[in-house]
């Protein structure tokens, strides 16, 4: 502090140094609630989120992937993310994943699986399990596709390669009303849904997930996963894809889904570092943040756009779409190409402070209701 204040700094060293200095020092891993110990940096990640009012699903899915950070998840680690379901407010959608999660009480783990069987005497869950791990063992013997270009090996423990989706229901975009067309055999069972792991040579990225179409390839999706989320975060179960996949046969037969990926740094997977805390998801964007990490960040999903638009020959047939800080990147990369595209969603994003500042015209900043 004292340095702070007597000597000269540069704008960057001093945006690093002040959350330091504001920030409260952290004397233990562990942190007393009433006489109860709990794991910090989970409470702490949790408290973050809640700021807002509640804690989303993608929020949940933070700290249950913070909580796998070594051998599993540890009794503490549980203990704490229990007690945020029992102090703090979360969405339905987030309790119910979290609540099973631990419930379940087993554990992905990179590379390998770990499980914490459920309590003795609970036979009927011991044999759930057990069956739940003969199948996920058969599934993994699977290898996906090589991709044409940069094939690559999709990361160890973070999720299967493929999902089954039942494509026995009516689509979104089917006609309502009157006689239903006719579904062939193929419609009428379930669907393996497989997709493949594609790298960007050079761009320090890791591979991400891309899911082909059944039939031809005439547009493509580009989405950005959430802060400490990984690439297949969109490909779960209950995922994004799942439903686009069943509720719109336009987009199974004819679309091509890319999921890339954040890189690890520090804590988990981040398109860019936060530099200060000022606490509530209304001033994100005034944020200080590693502007570095957002440059590569844009520079490298743009480049997994500008592929796509180049395969298509058209660029309004590629659509980018981002959910929270992955929002923040997808329109931070629609301000940045040279060429406009089909489609630019953000759910939970806003333009950040430092991408309107970038691109401000004659200088007045973009705001955020220009885009």
């Amino acid at each position: 502090r004292h340095i702070a204040h007597s000597f000269h700094f540069t704008y960057k060293a001093m945006a690093w140094i002040q959350p330091l200095l504001h920030s409260p020092k952290k004397t233990s891993y562990y942190r007393q609630v009433h006489g109860q110990r709990y794991d910090r940096e989970l409470l702490d990640m949790a408290e973050r989120f809640v700021k807002d009012g509640q804690i989303s699903y993608a929020e949940a899915h933070s700290l249950w992937h913070s909580a796998q950070d070594g051998k599993g998840v540890t009794e503490v680690e549980r203990k704490t993310l229990q007690y945020t379901l029992d102090h703090m407010k979360y969405t339905t959608k987030a309790a119910a994943f979290l609540r099973l999660k631990l419930d379940e009480g087993k554990v992905q783990k990179v590379g390998r699986k770990s499980s914490l069987l459920p309590k003795v005497g609970d036979k009927a869950k011991v044999r759930q399990l057990k069956k739940a791990d003969s199948k996920d063992a058969k599934e993994s013997n699977v290898k996906p596709k090589a991709s044409v270009g940069s094939p690559a090996k999709g990361p160890i423990g973070h999720g299967k390669d493929a999902i089954s989706i039942n494509l026995s229901g009516p689509g979104k975009d089917e006609k309502p009303g009157g006689k239903s067309p006719k579904k062939s055999p193929k419609d009428k069972q379930k669907v393996l849904i497989k997709w493949k792991w594609v790298k960007r040579p050079n761009s320090g990225f890791p591979a991400f997930p891309v899911v082909m179409p059944r039939k031809a390839h005439r547009f493509s999706l580009v989405v950005c996963h959430p802060m400490g989320c990984y690439s297949t975060f969109f490909l779960g179960p209950e995922g994004l894809v799942k439903d686009l996949l069943v509720q719109s046969k336009m987009i199974r037969d004819y679309c091509k889904i890319l999921c890339p990926g954040a890189r690890h740094i520090e804590w988990g997977k981040q398109w860019f570092r936060y530099r200060s805390n000022r606490g509530g998801t209304r001033q994100c964007h005034a944020e200080i943040i590693s502007t570095r990490d957002l440059q590569r960040a844009v520079d490298f999903v743009s480049g997994v756009v500008s592929s796509e638009v180049s395969t298509l020959g058209a660029a309004d047939r590629v659509l980018l779409g981002g959910y929270s800080q992955g929002g923040c990147i997808s329109l931070a990369v629609g301000l940045a190409l040279p060429f406009d595209i089909g489609l630019i969603i953000s759910q939970r994003g806003m333009l950040m402070k430092q991408t309107m500042d970038r691109h401000s015209v004659n200088g007045e900043t973009v705001s955020q209701t220009d885009k």
